[in-house]
């Protein structure tokens, strides 16, 4: 005899469900919110030609495409180990060296609410105001510089590690974080 089971079903059945507006006549409001293009500056400091060259030949070809300045996590086994991503305006890259993961993610598209005021961090990254945060030992830096928000994660391999118990691991990758260029870098 073949056994079914309930809880497909019910889940099925909760995803299914809609929340209604508080009238089911009235048809749903969604904020009202604009995409943007940021206008990007491209810093004025020349590259850091060391931690280009410590990026293996694929993430450095990469880096070159970037359409937002790129920023790499200056410490040799993250270097050799950094794999880089790049789309019309979004550069990422991840690492993975002695027990930690690193990811970065910079967009030059802002999703801007205009019910909504700014909100500035009250951490600082790079001369920057930015926000410091952690979840589930997940730690997170975002910040914008030059028209770019950049976001800088990273996580233990395993824990407990005390690189993890507070941020002072990861504000110590951002002050390692190295400019090696872009479409509109000055060479």
């Amino acid at each position: 005899m073949r056994r079914l089971s309930v809880a497909p079903a019910l889940v099925l059945v909760a995803c299914a469900q809609d929340v209604a507006p508080a009238d089911k006549h009235e048809p749903r409001r969604h904020a009202p919110h604009s995409v943007v293009d940021m206008e990007v500056t491209w810093p004025s400091t020349p590259l850091d030609r060391q931690a280009l060259a410590g990026l293996s030949t694929e993430a450095a070809d990469q880096v070159a495409r970037a359409t937002v300045p790129a920023l790499v996590v200056k410490r040799q086994g993250l270097l050799n180990a950094t794999k880089v991503v790049v789309k019309p305006r979004f550069f990422a890259l991840s690492a993975r060296h002695d027990g930690i993961i690193v990811s970065l993610h910079a967009t030059a598209t802002a999703h801007r609410y205009r019910h909504v005021a700014p909100a500035r961090g009250s951490a600082r990254v790079r001369n920057h105001a930015a926000f410091v945060t952690a979840n589930e030992a997940i730690w997170s830096a975002a910040w914008v510089e030059n028209g770019v928000a950049y976001s800088l994660e990273m996580e233990c391999a395993a824990l407990p590690d005390p690189r993890c118990d507070d941020a002072s691991s990861l504000m110590d990758l951002t002050t390692a974080l190295a400019y090696v260029g872009g479409l509109g870098a000055n060479r």
